[in-house]
């Protein structure tokens, strides 16, 4: 029966009252969804109960009705960092649907069918409430995994009422598995590293300093143990900040400084708390919060511009700076607020850096918990790091020797000991990575390659990735993509599930440093996005929007669209939004990160050799016709462009 004109499924949801009519209606809007997924190639991104118009309800016939300002809302998308092929969006919108037909009231998270049973005006079969359950579970994981998974328990229910049965119980799900290759942010076979963290961050939490140096090869996770873990933990009461030691800079406290740009942006988007923040700082800091506005421009934002200063004591000036950094770093550690500081690839790092590290974590400054990650093969003995770790162990050894523990039973010997110990300031830590087991692997083959069933044998591929790899996340997770590119491993429709060709597998060869392999994978990208990212990788290890859009010319909508396409291969990351709108106020100048710095040099290696000295130049240069009557951004860009 036809409506007449398109209705809103809002406007006529009374006609779904039946269990009949809302299968029908569930597997209409999934077929809709589908054939939109086939014809554009990415997620609809805008299903509501305004955006689904209903054209028959016998048979029940919907159309998706994209909204007018369907341009911006691709942009906005982008904006937010959310995969335009990640279909997982589309169906939670879908639950959230179905949800408000069968609830008469729009979906809340902390109220699901389930807790509800009862209050809602018609009984709802289990097998409903779980196939809505795994709509609308928060974890995309955790979802269904594809419109043809979720349509085939809708159908299977629905052929149920055809013939004249109940809703009976089964499990959702059986049919439901990801055509491309998944790859969730879970840490593998890190169960001591992760328990020697949370240890550290609780005695952090109660008030002490504590740090730990994270070693092993590129490409081993180093980074992924620490933000994975750490930085989930520390948002619910504290701050985590992180810089990175860009090998293409030469600036003075680089990642120090780019760790406190993050917090300070922190900072200004705490609307509740900005006001007391900048009191706090101020009040700490005194006549030294020039110092730290001179370092980290962002802060005019947050405590107002300060009186400029000149010393042309060299020594004087970096003491000065050390005093105003540790000032900066107490006005947090020395609340209730923990700070997690992590420095990554510090073995770039200079003497004078390393040296005020070294007095960082060695002074007692409140809640403060240092990470330092570093390439055990590119830190020589004879390196400031080297020899700073060397130094801090002989420290903590002596420390231990020199405790005098009285003669008492065994039992209260042991808990002296341990009373003792605690009392070591600082420990100095070394959590040494290395590639994952063969166990861990298998474990994360299982989950890429969505085998639920735990008889299914992979033990031979693991054997073959392994050989390859030595288990280096980085190195596993490219040649898999490498793989399905090349076809050697696909997913079967018809079986539902993933097949690889051993033989053909074991052709691939793979260079010890994977540059070859990264610089492979950045062929296959369009033209486009080569281009703006051969030119992010000038700016450094980590850019901002605005700044890439002034060095290319390009609008930074364009540039969004330009750059999912190496986020959505994982070359980059979104790290934060900046306060700042741009494009009316439309997308945010928003922070990005090489996912590795082998990215970014397998991306900088894209410039010609021959001219890239003179391309540095002509970025500079733009910079400066940009920014010629803004004097607050030639100061927060004045050593860029000077080095550039």
């Amino acid at each position: 029966m036809s409506v007449g004109v398109p209705l809103s499924l809002e406007e006529c949801v009374d006609s779904f009252s039946e269990w009949t009519a809302r299968l029908d209606l569930a597997i209409a809007i999934g077929e809709a969804l589908d054939q939109y997924h086939h014809r554009v190639q990415q997620i609809f991104g805008q299903l509501t109960m305004g955006t689904v118009r209903v054209l028959s309800l016998t048979p029940c016939q919907v159309e998706l009705a994209a909204s007018h300002n369907q341009n911006e809302h691709e942009i906005w998308r982008l904006d937010q960092a959310i995969d335009p092929h990640d279909y997982r969006l589309d169906l939670h919108d879908l639950g959230m649907v179905l949800y408000e037909v069968i609830a008469k009231a729009p979906y809340d998270p902390d109220q699901t069918l389930i807790m509800n049973r009862d209050h809602h005006e018609c009984k709802i079969p289990i097998t409903m409430e779980l196939i809505l359950q795994r709509l609308l579970f928060k974890q995309p994981s955790d979802r269904y995994q594809t419109v043809q998974g979720f349509l085939f328990d809708v159908k299977k229910a629905r052929a149920q009422l055809d013939m004249g049965h109940e809703l009976n119980f089964f499990m959702p799900g059986q049919r439901d598995k990801r055509t491309t290759l998944s790859f969730e942010p879970f840490l593998y076979g890190r169960d001591q590293e992760t328990a020697i963290l949370q240890n550290m961050y609780q005695s952090v939490c109660e008030g002490r300093t504590q740090y730990v140096f994270v070693s092993g090869y590129a490409g081993v996770g180093k980074t992924a143990l620490v933000t994975q873990y750490l930085q989930p933990k520390v948002a619910q009461n504290g701050f985590f900040v992180s810089g990175k030691y860009d090998q293409y800079s030469t600036r003075p406290n680089q990642a120090l400084i780019q760790a406190f740009s993050h917090l300070t942006r922190q900072l200004i988007a705490d609307e509740a708390n900005r006001s007391t923040w900048r009191t706090r700082i101020l009040d700490a800091m005194g006549p030294n919060a020039n110092v730290m506005v001179k370092l980290v421009p962002e802060l005019v934002a947050l405590i107002g511009s300060q009186d400029d200063y000149q010393s042309s004591d060299s020594q004087a000036e970096a003491n000065r700076i050390s005093l105003s950094i540790k000032s900066f770093l107490k006005c947090f550690t020395q609340s209730d607020y923990p700070v997690v500081l992590f420095l990554d690839d510090l073995h770039r790092a200079t003497q004078d850096e390393i040296s005020f590290i070294e007095s960082l974590i060695t002074e007692e400054i409140g809640r403060l918990f240092f990470l330092g990650a570093y390439r055990s093969n590119e830190c020589e003995t004879d390196s400031p790091l080297s020899k700073l770790i060397h130094k801090m162990q002989q420290q903590t050894h002596q420390d231990a020797v020199s405790m005098h523990v009285p003669e008492l039973s065994l039992s209260a010997t042991q808990q002296t000991l341990t009373h003792l110990f605690h009392q070591i300031d600082h420990t100095a830590q070394v959590l040494q990575l290395e590639g994952l087991s063969p166990d861990s692997l298998q474990h994360q083959l299982k989950d890429v390659l969505q085998m639920n069933d735990p008889h299914q044998d992979v033990s031979v591929l693991t054997a073959l990735i392994f050989k390859k790899t030595h288990g280096n996340p980085l190195f596993v997770k490219q040649l898999l993509v490498f793989m399905q590119k090349k076809k050697y491993i696909w997913f079967d429709a018809v079986h539902q599930q993933w097949m690889w060709d051993l033989e053909k597998m074991d052709t691939v060869t793979i260079s010890d440093n994977v540059l070859d392999l990264l610089t492979g994978t950045l062929a296959s990208l369009p033209q486009e996005t080569r281009d703006a990212i051969k030119i992010a990788a000038c700016l450094g290890t980590e850019f901002q929007l605005q700044d890439l859009a002034i060095v290319t010319e390009l609008s930074v909508s364009h540039l969004m669209l330009y750059l999912w396409h190496a986020i959505n291969q994982h070359f980059l990351l979104k790290v934060s939004d900046h306060p700042e709108c741009l494009d009316d106020g439309f997308v945010h100048n928003q922070t990005f990160r090489f996912a590795h710095d082998r990215l970014q040099e397998s991306a900088y290696a894209l410039n010609d050799a021959d001219t890239i000295d003179a391309h540095h130049w002509h970025m500079a240069k733009r910079f400066v016709q940009a920014i010629q009557d803004d004097e607050e951004r030639q100061n927060q860009k004045l050593y860029w462009i000077t080095n550039a």
